[in-house]
């Protein structure tokens, strides 16, 4: 990555596109009310064989929601991440490594001392790129991947 010296109060954020947001969680819509159907038509088979199944559903849809999907910088170098569950303010110096997907869009997957969290991206956005460049300068230990 190049370096960029660019001033945080031109930059507005990155946000994943509305399109890329709605096609994962219509998708993700739909691939729990088909499996619900078809495990409903087979019918349960046990009060546990339910719990374990709703169990399923409930631990993908709480970690699909944890998904970030806008980032942005404040003027102290503090990375802010929003997903529709929570939100996170991280210092540079908290992350270790940072791994990009194969593809042009996907995830950014960032390392952090007690866990790894998740970035919607498309890597062609210039805003994620000035970020990430930033990130870079603040944390010069960062290791990235794919990036």
């Amino acid at each position: 990555m190049k370096t960029l010296s660019v001033s945080l109060k031109e930059w507005k954020g990155y946000k994943a596109p509305l399109l890329y947001l709605l096609t994962f969680y219509t998708l993700l819509t739909a691939w729990t009310i088909i499996s619900v159907y078809l495990f409903g038509i087979k019918g349960w088979k046990s009060w546990f064989q339910l719990f374990m199944i709703a169990f399923i559903f409930i631990f993908t849809w709480y970690f699909s929601l944890g998904i970030f999907y806008k980032m942005r910088m404040d003027n102290n170098g503090t990375l802010e991440l929003t997903s529709f569950r929570r939100t996170m303010k991280i210092s540079p110096r908290e992350i270790g490594f940072i791994e990009g997907p194969h593809f042009p869009i996907g995830f950014i997957r960032f390392h952090l001392e007690k866990e790894k969290i998740f970035l919607f991206c498309v890597m062609r956005n210039k805003e994620l790129q000035k970020i990430l460049i930033y990130l870079r300068g603040l944390n010069p230990d960062i290791q990235l991947k794919n990036l």
